[in-house]
Formats: C-alpha cells, sequence, structure tokens
C-alpha cells in the first residue's frame, strides 16, 4: 500500500489549547472543483467522525487510531460537489 500521508504530505490538525478527551471539534476548509469531477477526500483520526460537503453528508467512520499503524478512510466525494467553491 502507498504511504498517502507522505504522498500527499497530510499533517495533524487540531485546535489550538483544546481539551483532548470528550471534545467535539469543526474543521472546515473550501476547495475549488468541477460538478461531476472526480475527487477524493482521505480522513485519518482517533475517534468518530462525519463528513459534509456542500451541507450533505459524504462519509462517517469510526475506528481506534494508533500512533505506530495510522489508518485512514477513502471518501469519493463527487456528487456532492458543484461548480466553483466547495
Amino acid at each position: 500500500m502507498t504511504d498517502i500521508f507522505r504522498k500527499y504530505h497530510a499533517k495533524a490538525i487540531w485546535k489550538d489549547n483544546a481539551e483532548r478527551t470528550n471534545v467535539y471539534l469543526r474543521f472546515q476548509t473550501e476547495f475549488d472543483a468541477k460538478k461531476g469531477q472526480s475527487v477524493q477526500f482521505y480522513i485519518c483520526t482517533d475517534t468518530k467522525y462525519e463528513l459534509y460537503t456542500n451541507g450533505r453528508l459524504a462519509g462517517f467512520g469510526q475506528y481506534e487510531d494508533y500512533p505506530d499503524r495510522k489508518i485512514y478512510d477513502c471518501h469519493d466525494i463527487s456528487a456532492c460537489l458543484k461548480d466553483g467553491s466547495n
């Protein structure tokens, strides 16, 4: 399996000074795309998550994270895209 973390220069994100237990956070970003374009979203987390694209549920998951063995999910979000900023 390709090391996706190195391939895409992935890095961990977290809210500054946020607690690390029993906390719910929302991370949001924007990107440009075209409706009908093929786009995959890779996510690695240490708990439950929901993935929304343009207000539509595009994926979800739950699993334990292991520091020495990262696991990720890949969601095809193509059906949720619109032309321009997403």
